[in-house]
């Protein structure tokens, strides 16, 4: 039988960890093991995670030396000793079929190196508040690079396959996913398909609302895998690509800009300005995203 190993990156989440955690455990195919790693939290996660663990033998707490997201999950990847590996955000929530549904495309895919469904989007409060919907394909690398993006927690992972390209790119936070997926093709499928499997919470204290740190990290995640000296080099699709992001990255950046001068945030006024008016060229070299109004 297949075994799974959930991974959760824990940093200042203890209002959401528990309930987090709950959410693994409540699998219809549960896994062998929840590894929670602990980025040196402040508030009071590592000792969330551990109430849990005292009361579940299938739930390991770690706490390492502060070093983002992506060494945690590096660290939790270490310790797994199972066939798949799903690294779980410590705000988002599974739901009860997640890792079923997984197991069932990958013995229908035996070739896929990673496979991941549909979310819906939830509050802080944990209400439903939108959804994303992919479909049933085999990603290429164009999706990659153009459209598709889902973030860890709605993806399982050939556990030898990630640690063979390495593991996260703990350089790249945000866009290390990308860039890991974009690895990881390159030793077989990538498979998505409609089924829902967890609930992404957004809310105001997340990383990924830093829209100039994104935008680096994206782009450079893009140079690295398909720019001109990345490993697998595609002029035409990084151009293609590079001008998409930069287009939907720099949209009402300009407000961005002006908010800063008035809130006498001054080191955010230029690289702010910079970003909009990449946009701005971008869309007007045909970059193939423009604003809905």
């Amino acid at each position: 039988m297949a075994s799974v190993t959930v991974v959760i990156p824990a940093y200042n989440s203890a209002s959401f960890l528990e309930e987090t955690l709950q959410s693994a455990l409540d699998q219809t195919d549960p896994p062998e093991s929840i590894v929670v790693v602990d980025d040196e939290s402040p508030d009071d996660s590592f000792a969330v995670a551990k109430k849990v663990a005292a009361k579940t033998p299938s739930v390991q707490v770690v706490r390492r030396k502060n070093g983002g997201a992506c060494a945690a999950r590096n660290t939790g990847l270490a310790m797994a000793e199972t066939e798949f590996v799903l690294f779980l955000d410590a705000d988002d929530r599974l739901l009860s079929r997640a890792i079923e549904h997984h197991l069932a495309v990958m013995e229908r895919h035996s070739e896929a190196v990673m496979v991941f469904g549909s979310n819906h989007v939830i509050s802080a409060e944990g209400a439903r508040i939108g959804k994303s919907i992919v479909p049933d394909q085999d990603v290429t690398l164009e999706d990659l690079a153009m459209t598709v993006t889902p973030c860890p927690s709605q993806c399982l992972y050939r556990r030898s396959t990630v640690q063979q390209v390495g593991g996260m790119n703990e350089t790249l936070r945000p866009g290390d996913e990308i860039d890991l997926n974009m690895r990881l093709l390159r030793l077989g499928k990538i498979i998505s398909y409609p089924e829902f499997v967890m609930e992404y919470r957004s809310h105001p204290n997340q990383g990924t609302k830093n829209r100039l740190t994104n935008s680096s990290a994206h782009l450079r995640a893009l140079e690295l895998n398909i720019g001109p000296k990345g490993t697998s080099p595609d002029p035409a699709l990084y151009k293609r690509a590079r001008r998409k992001w930069l287009a939907r990255y720099g949209h009402r950046q300009h407000m961005a800009a002006l908010g800063a001068i008035r809130h006498g945030r001054f080191k955010e006024v230029i690289p702010a300005a910079r970003l909009a008016l990449a946009g701005y060229w971008a869309r007007f070299r045909r970059a193939e995203w423009h604003p809905k109004h």
